[in-house]
């Protein structure tokens, strides 16, 4: 009988589907009703946690009122009422209703804020009217949520650079996306 690869003490019961390697009854995983070595199953199931959260992802994305793109751009912002008071941050993503912000400074739910920033095509939106709709730690920065308000007038600027880049996206996208097919 075959010995385990890694425990020669004890007798192989199976083999790696994966690599092949002989598995005894302490280091075979079961997936699926098929035997593997620990490696080749702990790479599997990260795979596929991997595949699992860009299909969540996938279903927020198409939950979402608004298309939204990730971007990387500079802003300023303060309190609606405190416009003496501005803050930096960095928007990292952007939908016609609203924006993602990451900054060092808190804001509460449903306050007021006006923003300033410059989209990558240089177009302008010079403290626009906004409203925090979320706000959460992510080590030791703030997640800012912000809803865009009486944007009207520039509402369309905002919707054609979202267009350009998801045609972009959509352009540059060659081929099948091979990590929809992993296990």
């Amino acid at each position: 009988m075959n010995k385990c690869d890694t425990h020669p003490e004890h007798d192989s019961l199976a083999s790696c589907t994966v690599c092949g390697k002989s598995v005894c009854k302490e280091c075979r995983v079961k997936l699926v009703k098929k035997d593997y070595c620990q490696d080749c199953a702990d790479d599997i199931v990260k795979n596929g946690a991997i595949v699992t959260l860009r299909k969540l992802y996938d279903l927020l994305q198409e939950k979402r009122k608004h298309q939204r793109v990730h971007v990387l751009l500079p802003v300023a912002f303060a309190a609606a009422d405190e416009r003496a008071k501005v803050f930096k941050g960095i928007i990292h993503n952007i939908s016609s209703g609203g924006l993602g912000i990451i900054a060092d400074a808190p804001f509460s739910i449903n306050e007021p804020v006006v923003l300033d920033f410059k989209l990558p095509n240089g177009t302008r939106l010079e403290w626009r009217q906004g409203g925090v709709v979320r706000c959460e730690m992510i080590s030791d920065k703030h997640d800012i949520g912000v809803i865009f308000m009486n944007m009207q007038e520039k509402q369309q600027l905002v919707d054609d650079f979202i267009l350009d880049i998801k045609k972009k996206n959509y352009s540059d996208h060659s081929g099948l996306d091979k990590s929809s097919f992993l296990v």
